[in-house]
């Protein structure tokens, strides 16, 4: 459906901060919220769509709300790029300045059977920053769904999972700098071990299709274990038996 997005600001104690019955973020009808990030002074940036006329496909808009219950942007919101076309799962961070870098699935190309990567990069107040139709982060032919952006410095790691090689999905990244280059002055914290050893509950719980998963982490190198016994104590099946890395 379309409708309107609105927003309200409460202090501590609950109360409203801006008048009336929440500020309206965009002047045309939209189709949803579809992502909000703090824009790290008191105020939001929100991103939606909406269906064009001409082509009915579904861009991305974004608008960035201040502190005060004002609109940094014009009314209608900011087109994400300049390509009118269908741009989903958009997934958003903030870019350490101030401003935002978002991330979304696009199928500009035409292609029925894939769906390219893109990003871009707004400043606080102004237009793009990076290519107006965005930066094509990856355009190999892929129907994996998960997508995800992270801050590196004031660009950005954006990973996905991809079924190039097969329908298994693997998961793949690519770095964006402050330009929007790619694979160039970003850099991946890698991860400390976790802070214990523990074993997860199996999950799900009840198996309804006869199958769960369980996960566990070491927080140092460890021989493991892990076996599967019936009700009497006997073994059904030996899952892991052997020496395993921290994580």
């Amino acid at each position: 459906g379309v409708g309107d997005i609105r927003g309200q600001r409460l202090g501590t104690a609950g109360t409203p901060l801006w008048a009336g019955a929440g500020l309206r973020m965009f002047s045309v009808g939209v189709s949803g919220l579809l992502g909000a990030i703090t824009d790290q002074a008191g105020g939001a940036f929100l991103v939606t769509s909406a269906t064009d006329a001409t082509t009915l496909s579904n861009p991305l808009w974004l608008q960035r709300v201040r502190s005060t219950g004002s609109l940094a942007f014009v009314a209608s919101g900011k087109r994400v790029s300049s390509i009118t076309s269908n741009q989903v799962q958009v997934t958003l961070t903030s870019d350490n300045a101030g401003g935002i870098m978002l991330s979304w699935f696009d199928d500009q190309r035409g292609l029925a059977s894939s769906l390219d990567i893109f990003a871009q990069r707004f400043p606080p107040i102004g237009d793009a920053l990076w290519y107006p139709s965005g930066v094509p982060v990856c355009q190999a032919r892929n129907l994996g769904m998960g997508l995800w952006i992270a801050p590196s410095g004031n660009g950005a790691v954006i990973a996905w999972s991809d079924t190039r090689n097969s329908p298994s999905p693997d998961i793949y990244a690519q770095g964006v700098d402050a330009f929007g280059r790619l694979g160039g002055g970003v850099d991946v914290e890698p991860a400390g071990p976790p802070a214990a050893t523990a074993l997860a509950r199996p999950a799900p719980n009840p198996a309804p299709h006869g199958s769960t998963t369980l996960s566990y982490t070491l927080s140092s190198p460890a021989y493991v274990q892990l076996r599967v016994v019936d009700p009497s104590g006997r073994v059904v099946s030996v899952l892991e038996d052997g020496l395993r890395g921290a994580g």
